[in-house]
């Protein structure tokens, strides 16, 4: 409570803080929609740029409200205005700071993608490059193989050559075609039946020349390129082989023999794939063919005149860069390295043969150029939040100083009140409330607090209708002017916790006069027992009134099926409960039961039930478990009941919150169950129990007497 109407004081140093943080905030939000604007992101970036500055205006534009506006008087609450504006400003403060970020967010995702899409880009043309040398190198290979062909096209057959003295001039063609330059490694002639006739080199024909030489073609004439890797003591091997088909000089028809040519292409063409731009260290050349379940792997090495390192690369694993190129082709895709660090890689194909080359890269590689453009863009948003949260903090200290100053004014006055409060009400044992005329709550007991939830501080921020629900609330106005008579007010209404829990209450209102000021003072009882205890009389009053009923209903039933009708239809339309069934168990293999009797809402629940008394889940339930056991079953809460499973969304359905089902026998033998089902959890308590077991027994006494009147040829009463 604050009794000096002096208006609250606004130091200077706020003012001059306040106002030269608004200047600096100005400076950089004009900064960041220059930038904006000379970007390619503008229009993206503009939705979130214009809520930024209206955020940001409407910022500036309170707190200077808050500085140089019309102050409120201490006798007008400042403590609560004070804490509503902080409130206020922390709103205004992380929605501009949120979008602040958002903005310098959505300006460096476009950065990022913009730089990703050039160094894709730059990644496939590097790819195109090293494919066109891999062509180019293939291209020249071919020439010089089908020239070294002609030349020996042009002497006498292959063979004869070789026994008449011809051996000399193939020597020579051969040692020329392995003098032109390092990657030669050997030169052959084999005949049409796969046999050497004549070899020159360091590395014997191979088997897959062979075979690729004796193996059927479109074009029987055409050269054929084979390129293999084999595995030796130093490493793997890699080998290109070339095949020209040879036909001897004025003959026509298939080719006589077969000119192979081996050639390494690491010396040289693995040495030029290798090379790099600047900038590229991290990058790796790899080319890559299907071998059956596996992608063959070739990764010339960075060191020249080393061997190769070469791998099969099990198809499954298809986020590897050389899977990805066998079963995707060309094109720019993401994946994971040997080591499993991330990468992207460039796919081009090889024209005329099954390999790929792929250029791939780690996603490292694209984070350098990125992180150039994070200094500024982080710059710009941790000053944007810096400098507004320096004028968040300029304006709270300012109050702070403003409500300090209040409290000093206040607390002389408070004394006695506080005073005369705790003498009166502090230790009473119902809840006691201290209001202004209009309503704002200024001092709570203990008892409020233990009943409310709130600390002495929450409810000093509070007024008497915070603590009322929506319904209440309604009739706020004509219960508050009770207490303006002399001898006060009292009605019931409903009050609301702070957790939202609701409880019934009795307020017993007057206005006290403490030193010429008027206040509001409430005594507050919970009277959630005595609505409890109203409810289960009124419960047990319909139980009994059900029971009436039933003993009337045992003189009047003629047949079973009227007792097993009557005694639902009781239950449920004098007892109040949502459903009743009688159930009689079958003696079959099945153990069904045959619902003899229905009252309340069904809907086809029991005969989509499928309810049993044997074995099985639905057999669990407490309708078979009774008729099994001879035992009441209660199920408090249908939604936690494990057991209740097999019919659970069906129950909930139709508002079947707790059932209870009660056996039925003759002679101590079950026969059958009453099941009475109510719209409320934990429905059944120890003094129902025993009201409905004797209904129960009602039953089974109504049966047994009209099977022993059937017996002995009597007659059912009159109706």
């Amino acid at each position: 409570m604050v009794i000096s109407s002096k208006p609250l004081p606004t130091t200077r140093y706020g003012v001059w803080s306040f106002s030269i943080a608004a200047l600096i905030l100005i400076a950089v939000g004009a900064v960041a929609f220059h930038l904006a604007a000379t970007s390619s992101s503008f229009l993206k970036a503009l939705p979130w740029l214009v809520p930024m500055g209206v955020t940001g205006l409407i910022f500036i534009a309170y707190g200077l409200w808050i500085l140089f506006g019309p102050k409120h008087a201490l006798g007008d609450d400042g403590a609560l205005h004070l804490r509503q504006q902080t409130r206020l400003l922390i709103l205004a403060f992380g929605a501009f700071a949120g979008t602040a970020v958002t903005v310098g967010g959505l300006y460096f995702g476009e950065v990022a993608d913009t730089l990703r899409a050039q160094r894709f880009v730059q990644q496939t043309e590097i790819a195109g490059l090293k494919a066109q040398l891999v062509e180019k190198w293939l291209l020249e290979r071919s020439v010089e193989v089908q020239q070294l062909g002609t030349a020996i096209d042009r002497l006498q057959q292959p063979g004869a050559a070789v026994e008449s003295g011809g051996e000399p001039v193939l020597q020579f063609l051969f040692a020329e075609m392995l003098a032109k330059s390092a990657d030669r490694r050997s030169v052959a002639l084999v005949d049409a039946d796969g046999k050497v006739l004549f070899h020159v080199g360091d590395e014997p024909v191979q088997e897959d020349e062979i075979k690729a030489a004796m193996a059927p073609a479109a074009n029987p004439m055409s050269m054929r390129i084979v390129a293999t890797v084999r595995q030796e003591a130093s490493g793997a091997v890699a080998g290109v082989s070339f095949i020209q088909p040879v036909v001897l000089s004025g003959s026509r028809g298939p080719a006589k023999a077969f000119l192979t040519v081996r050639m390494n292409p690491a010396p040289t063409l693995f040495r030029e794939l290798d090379q790099w731009p600047a900038g590229g260290t991290r990058s790796q050349v790899m080319l890559v063919r299907r071998d059956g379940d596996n992608a063959l792997l070739i990764l010339p090495s960075r060191e020249i005149g080393t061997d190769l390192k070469s791998s099969l690369v099990p198809l499954k694993e298809d986020k590897r860069p050389a899977v990805q190129a066998v079963l995707r082709g060309e094109g720019v895709h993401d994946g994971i390295d040997a080591m499993g660090h991330p990468v992207f890689s460039a796919v081009h194909a090889i024209a005329n043969t099954p390999w790929f080359l792929v250029v791939a890269s780690e996603e490292a590689e694209l984070d350098r150029p990125v992180r150039r453009s994070v200094a500024s863009i982080g710059l710009y948003i941790a000053a944007t939040v810096a400098v507004s949260g320096l004028m968040l903090f300029v304006l709270w200290s300012t109050q702070r100083s403003d409500y300090l100053a209040m409290r000093a004014h206040n607390v002389e006055a408070r004394s006695a009140l506080v005073q005369h409060f705790q003498h009166m009400v502090l230790q009473a044992y119902d809840i006691v409330l201290l209001m202004t005329p209009d309503g704002h709550i200024l001092e709570a007991n203990a008892a409020a607090a233990d009943a409310y939830g709130y600390t002495s501080d929450e409810f000093r921020a509070l007024t008497v209708r915070d603590l009322r629900t929506p319904q209440a609330f309604a009739r706020v106005g004509e219960q508050w002017k009770l207490a303006e008579t002399a001898d006060g007010g009292r009605y019931e209404t409903e009050h609301r916790r702070k957790n939202g829990t609701v409880f019934p209450v009795e307020v017993s209102a007057n206005v006290v006069d403490v030193d010429g000021q008027r206040f509001r003072q409430e005594f507050v009882r919970d009277i959630s027992k005595r609505r409890t205890l109203e409810a289960e009389v009124k419960r047990l009053s319909r139980v009994l009134r059900a029971l009436q009923e039933a003993n009337s209903l045992l003189l009047r039933a003629r047949t079973e099926d009227e007792l097993y009708h009557g005694m639902c239809r009781a239950i449920v339309e004098v007892g109040g409960y949502r459903m009743a069934n009688v159930a009689l168990a079958n003696d079959d293999a099945q153990k069904s039961v045959t619902f003899a009797a229905v009252a309340g809402v069904d809907d086809g629940y029991l005969a989509n039930s499928g309810i049993g008394w044997g074995e099985g889940p639905r057999a669990e339930g407490p309708l078979g478990t009774a008729i099994r056991t001879g035992q009441v079953q209660i199920n408090q809460n249908m939604a936690a009941n494990p057991k209740m499973a097999p019919w659970r969304d069906e129950a909930l359905k139709r508002n079947f919150q707790a059932s209870i089902s009660l056996p039925l026998k003759l002679d101590g033998q079950t026969f059958g169950a009453l099941t009475i089902y109510s719209e409320m959890p934990n429905a059944f308590d120890d003094e129902e129990v025993a009201f409905l077991t004797q209904f129960a027994g009602d039953i089974s006494y109504g049966v047994a007497a009209l099977r022993a009147r059937k017996a002995a040829g009597g007659q059912p009463p009159a109706a």
